[in-house]
């Protein structure tokens, strides 16, 4: 926050628009020597005053000093801020001390101890403090400007937001931006355990609340989600194994929820006043930075939700992620189902840890072995923004979408709350009705029961006493706007619009039975084609190709009885008996039928006229068989 200050006021300096010191600074942790992180008392400098004898106290001022002859240094109390007492600069030394506290005191010099702590002494006081490496100035963190070109402070200022990264930085909204971010990393970078106590219970921050016409259980019915950005989050309907329902929609039938924000303890970079609201099945992870809405306060906000469910299909129609298939490797939300943006918040912290060797402490690790990035160290924090710049622009992470998904779409309406018969914390003349409005506004009778005995009553006091002070104007009206109740409280209302859900299905848009069909289409309208024309095709060809095989088959025939018809028409001139020299195809045989009975004067006769027979001569016969060759 001191860093943030600096940057804000060299920005308003650089547009000669100065605006008014900030009174208030965060408890951000700090490492001192000795591992000291949170101590109460620490040396700052500061302009001051100074009498003529160094023995004695100097006057402590804001304001940046023009020499370094005035300058002190100064007791400064982190928990109220103040800065006493304070002594010239020239009365105090470096030393080493032996033993320190946690307080921020350390034993002078001359004492016994084991530990060896750089500490700065007040030579006439006879006292120390712990020194951490650069003491820190008042003028930086309370003053309305910056030193000028002729301060000796000036190179010192430019060089300290050289090393916190606001070098040339003169927009006020980028500097909130960026401060912001090193906030929410110098917070993750606590344990857990001190983040839930940094934030609101559940007490504290929900004090009314009712589901389907019925009071809800504040204790039990929301569990506490811590977030990064956030702090302490609740959840509503968290129990998988027995969850809440609704059956009938509308606002009367759904969560109804008061919430008490205080503004008062807000710091300079929160830029609204309201709270932050996300929905989500119980088996998904919330993201309220990401898909999150907002409700301000002195208003009643009321979200009407709509289910969609979304069934894609996967390989080879697309590329969703079935729900069966496992995790992927670097996915750091185990215990949810997959969802795209942990994917890409996987992918982050991946390339985060291959970069700048540590891991974001803003989101969960793989395993426990990995080291964090430390938000107070320069060189880590730096390295984070650096590369979370360059992951926005260009990265090779691939993120699909699952294939069965629950998409809640949300209407926002908004009225002013409370109404003008019943407005919180705005009082007349009466003081015991302004401390029963501010008694509903922040504490419900319904709520009592979990706040310890005498809150209440201590509580009534102190609004006496602002209510005193009201009446005799010694508060302003930035104060009491402040003490308005509907500045601090919202009523939240988030149901059913329907019960019925819309179901988005993918399907197959084009088949290989749509492709048949649009290939007879386009053929029936450019070629006139049917179904009758192809089964003439068929019939055409089948009768081509009957014509093809019985001429085939014909051919073969002819040409066997052509060879009958030469073997039959030899000249009787050529032909002798035993004549191998015959122009006969060899592969053809001749034989004499002969009878059964070799005696047979008749059926010899009858063998020799039929293989030879002339017309013109026959030959004499001498013997009973011919064989052509």
């Amino acid at each position: 926050m001191d860093a943030f200050h600096q940057a804000v006021t060299y920005s308003k300096d650089a547009a000669n628009q100065f605006a008014s010191g900030r009174n208030r600074r965060s408890n951000e942790p700090e490492q001192y020597p000795g591992g000291f992180r949170y101590v109460q008392f620490e040396p700052v400098l500061s302009d001051c005053e100074c009498p003529e004898t160094n023995d004695r106290d100097c006057k402590q001022k804001d304001t940046v000093p023009s020499n370094n002859y005035s300058v002190c240094i100064c007791n400064y109390d982190r928990q109220d801020s103040s800065a006493w007492p304070c002594f010239n600069s020239t009365t105090w030394v470096k030393s080493i001390c032996p033993d320190c506290n946690d307080i921020g005191y350390c034993n002078v010099p001359e004492a016994n101890g084991s530990i060896h702590f750089p500490c700065v002494c007040q030579t006439y006081g006879k006292y120390c403090l712990l020194r951490p490496e650069r003491l820190k100035r008042i003028w930086e963190f309370r003053g309305k400007a910056i030193p000028d070109k002729a301060s000796p402070f000036r190179a010192d200022f430019l060089e300290q937001l050289k090393q916190l990264g606001y070098e040339n930085m003169t927009d006020e909204v980028a500097i909130t931006i960026k401060t912001k971010e090193r906030l929410v990393l110098t917070m993750a970078g606590l344990p857990v355990h001190r983040r839930i106590a940094l934030s609101y219970g559940k007490s504290e921050f929900i004090h009314m609340c009712s589901f389907n016409g019925q009071q809800c259980d504040i204790i039990s019915d929301f569990k506490l989600h811590v977030d990064p950005a956030f702090g302490n989050c609740y959840t509503f309907n968290a129990n998988r194994k027995n969850p809440l329902v609704s059956s009938r929609a509308g606002p009367s039938y759904g969560l109804r929820l008061m919430v008490f924000v205080n503004a008062t303890d807000y710091l300079p970079t929160t830029e609204a006043t309201g709270v932050r609201i996300a929905i989500h099945g119980h088996d998904e992870y919330p993201f309220p930075d990401t898909f999150g809405y907002s409700a301000p306060t002195g208003a009643v906000s009321s979200f009407g939700l709509s289910m969609r469910k979304v069934n894609r299909l996967s390989q080879p129609y697309g590329d969703c992620v079935p729900s069966d298939r496992p995790l992927p490797e670097n996915y750091i939300y185990r215990n949810y189902k997959y969802e795209p943006e942990g994917c890409y918040k996987s992918c982050y912290q991946s390339q985060i840890y291959q970069m700048c060797g540590c891991a974001d402490p803003r989101y969960p690790v793989q395993n426990s072995s990995i080291r964090r990035c430390n938000g107070l160290d320069a060189l880590s924090s730096n390295c984070l923004i650096r590369e979370g710049i360059r992951f926005t622009r260009s990265h090779s992470c691939r993120c699909n979408h699952p294939c069965q998904q629950d998409v809640y779409t949300t209407t926002y309406s908004a009225a002013k709350w409370p109404s003008g018969s019943f407005r919180v914390g705005q009082c007349e003349n009466d003081l015991e009705k302004c401390i029963n409005y501010y008694r509903f506004a922040f504490f419900p009778a319904s709520k009592t029961r979990f706040f310890p005995y005498g809150i209440l009553e201590r509580f009534e006091k102190l609004l006496e006493a602002l209510h005193s002070l009201l009446q005799f104007g010694l508060l302003g009206p930035e104060v009491e706007g402040r003490m308005e109740g509907s500045n601090h409280a919202a009523m939240i209302e988030i149901y059913y619009e329907q019960m019925s859900y819309e179901k988005l299905t993918e399907s197959v848009s084009y088949l290989v039975v749509n492709l048949i069909s649009d290939i007879g289409g386009q053929a029936g309208l450019w070629l006139g084609a049917s179904v009758i024309t192809l089964l003439e095709v068929i019939i055409f060809v089948f009768r081509i190709l009957t014509i093809y095989c019985r001429r085939n088959r014909d051919a073969n025939k002819s040409k066997l009885t052509n060879g009958f018809t030469n073997a039959n028409q030899l000249d009787s001139n050529g032909i002798k008996p035993n004549d191998s020299s015959c122009a006969i195809d060899t592969s053809v045989v001749f034989e004499v039928n002969r009878s059964d009975e070799p005696n047979s004067e008749n059926g010899d006769q009858d063998d020799q006229n039929a293989n030879y027979h002339n017309d013109n001569k026959i030959n004499s016969l001498n013997e009973n068989h011919y064989e052509v060759s």
